[in-house]
């Protein structure tokens, strides 16, 4: 267990472990002001033992900010606008690919037709609640603005269940009334973002620049425009991570290619070409949740477990109110995604190339130019996935997508790569910790540890907050690398890069180079 916490006061540590330990034997009851004056009071939970019982008082109203992490960020007082930072049901934590880094990863892709091929970038696809959006458009708001906050796609019950989830999702997007509308603020927000990418290009900067000076304004707005999905969303977002991303990217993709199947059986030529089109946009909602995978962060972090197993209860934060052990839960694996994407993780696939992956907000960084290329081979393949089951008329056996998604198996104890601050223990399965939790080449865990601690320790290291960001112009895109640099890049996909000072950055351009099997 971490006891190193900075300026928190002793007391303070010996409320919150009395009061970890209450939560773990049953003994805490949750209750208002309100409550207590009540004429029978509030009955308090008792444990057996020498555990004593612990009351919380929690605030009659909350709000509680999302919280993101920007590189030296300042934690700014809040504002009668912004509202307390306390908790309600958790800290939403967002992590994922930036918005407008899913809409021009698409770039350099086409999808196929009866009648030719068509540039992925610019074809607009009309979904049926008369939206008109490009794949690159449908990648972004899959997943992040459009889904099931309760009903994760990976916790479904099998393939069928998830398809069915999956369905629901983009059926939200696709057919609901109200979708167009929320679409329009969304897309109008996320014009800031490219804006603000391309302000720190003309200003020779790189492009992970521009997320520190815009903070959290833009989450903010889009939280309001999607009358707080998108924050709901972002509370159980297992399927942007790891195994649970695979698990609902093919939920998605078999959709799309079943659709592909029911729109080759048409017998006019012009239907199949419309239905040919509903199924690619399927497709782009599930291609969310595939180019999450080439995020650095959201491949080895363990989102899911570090969630579900924490027990319920809450606990205090001095100076921040009361957290629920799963909102600390969702901000310390924020930490950890936050640190890899920011300094990288080695990949592989199964054709051979091995590259670095760095994640949100370094998408189109100079250093990240041959995972650009990755995901847009991935992206390419999975389209090509779609036109394959039309031509066929029949769901493929395989996928060619498979070959280009990262292995979700990553050694921590490698020393090619940072050591990981959260892993899986392969006998327990349990989550264990890096002892050292600022010192990335500390290949050493431990089970033992707490997670109110380890949340306070991480703050007072800079890895974590409590609460918004204000926008930080004074934040950089140049951050790190991986041990041994960028520029190994191998493989029959990315034998063909130049050197690492030539490689392009602002992620233009698409695939290029020659594209084998």
């Amino acid at each position: 267990m971490s006891t190193t916490v900075g300026s928190v006061p002793p007391a303070s540590l010996e409320m919150l472990a009395q009061v970890h330990v209450a939560a773990s034997a049953g003994a805490i009851t949750e209750a208002t002001i309100a409550d207590l004056l009540q004429e029978d009071g509030v009955e308090v939970a008792q444990s057996s033992g020498s555990v004593l019982p612990v009351v919380q008082l929690r605030p009659l109203d909350f709000v509680l900010h999302e919280s993101l992490r920007t590189p030296a960020p300042a934690i700014a007082e809040n504002t009668a606008e912004d509202g307390p930072v306390a908790f309600s049901d958790g800290p939403p934590i967002r992590v994922r690919f930036e918005g407008s880094e899913h809409v021009i990863i698409v770039q350099g892709c086409y999808l196929q037709f009866p009648g030719g091929r068509q540039p992925a970038e610019s074809y607009l696809i009309h979904l049926p609640n008369k939206l008109t959006l490009s794949y690159g458009q449908v990648i972004a708001l899959g997943g992040d603005f459009f889904g099931d906050p309760e009903h994760p796609i990976c916790k479904a019950a099998g393939p069928e269940a998830q398809q069915a989830q999956f369905l629901a999702n983009y059926q939200s997007l696709a057919q609901s009334d109200w979708a167009p509308a929320q679409v329009d603020l969304v897309l109008k927000i996320l014009t800031t973002e490219f804006g603000a990418v391309r302000k720190a290009l003309r200003e020779g900067q790189q492009p992970s620049a521009a997320y520190g000076a815009l903070g959290d304004s833009l989450s903010k707005k889009w939280n309001d425009v999607t009358d707080g999905r998108y924050l709901a969303l972002s509370k159980t977002n297992f399927d942007h991570f790891g195994v649970d991303a695979w698990t609902a990217y093919m939920a998605g993709h078999i959709t799309a290619a079943r659709m592909a199947v029911v729109a080759r059986q048409q017998g006019d030529p012009a239907k199949q070409t419309e239905l040919l089109a509903q199924a690619y946009a399927a497709n782009a909602f599930a291609d969310h949740f595939l180019t999450d995978l080439f995020a650095g962060g959201h491949r080895r972090t363990p989102r899911r477990r570090l969630y579900e197993e924490e027990p319920g209860g809450s606990v205090p934060i001095p100076g921040y109110g009361w957290f629920s052990y799963q909102d600390l839960a969702s901000l310390v694996a924020r930490g950890m995604h936050d640190e890899e994407n920011r300094f990288g993780v080695w990949a592989t696939n199964s054709r051979g190339d091995r590259w670095v992956t760095y994640g949100d907000k370094r998408f189109r960084d100079q250093a990240n130019y041959p995972n650009v290329l990755m995901a847009r081979r991935a992206c390419q393949a999975s389209m090509d996935d779609i036109w394959q089951a039309f031509q066929q008329g029949k769901v493929p056996a395989s996928f060619s997508v498979a070959g280009y998604v990262p292995s979700l198996t990553v050694d921590p104890t490698e020393s090619r790569n940072w050591s990981p601050l959260f892993r899986l223990n392969p006998r327990t399965n349990g989550v264990e910790r890096r002892n050292d939790i600022t010192n990335k080449m500390d290949y050493t865990w431990t089970d033992d540890w707490w997670l109110w601690s380890t949340a306070i320790s991480m703050w007072e290291a800079g890895m974590i907050t409590f609460g918004y960001i204000d926008p930080n112009p004074g934040a950089t895109g140049e951050i790190g690398a991986p041990p041994r640099g960028p520029s190994g890049a191998t493989g029959p996909d990315l034998a063909f890069l130049p050197p690492y000072s030539q490689w392009p950055t602002g992620g233009v351009g698409g695939p290029t180079g020659p594209r084998k099997g």
